[in-house]
């Protein structure tokens, strides 16, 4: 599957225009617990997630993974914080619950766009836009 089509999905679109834009029939799974319930598509052999409301069955997130390869608003997936800094700039703000793990660096502008870094090896290891 193209890498390129994901770049070209946009929130608020209904599950069936993304499986027209990406040219396949995708599966949904439910997940639920008591805070919050969504329906996801998880494509490992891309690194791409896809996640809908429950409600509209419409996109409002997607997560990339290795082995996604492509940049994201010029960021690439093993990055580090110093050259997502370089080329984004100074964050919108950070995730307001602390993890031990991970910083999540979020970008508001143009659009929204989160930068999770590993603090062990201090580069990108997920993306979410």
């Amino acid at each position: 599957m193209d890498q390129e089509l994901f770049l070209k999905l946009k929130h608020g679109e209904t599950f069936s225009d993304v499986e027209s834009t990406l040219n396949v029939e995708l599966v949904l799974t439910r997940y639920e617990n008591d805070n919050v319930t969504y329906d996801y598509c998880h494509l490992s052999e891309i690194g791409v997630w896809l996640f809908f409301k429950i409600d509209s069955q419409r996109l409002y997130s997607i997560r990339f993974d290795e082995p996604f390869s492509l940049d994201i608003d010029g960021v690439k997936l093993g990055n580090s914080i110093k050259e997502v800094k370089n080329i984004k700039g100074k964050p919108s703000r950070r995730w307001p619950m602390p993890d031990s793990d991970i910083v999540r660096l979020i970008y508001d502008k143009p659009s929204f766009v989160r930068y999770d870094i590993d603090l062990q090896s201090g580069r990108v290891v997920h993306i979410f836009k």
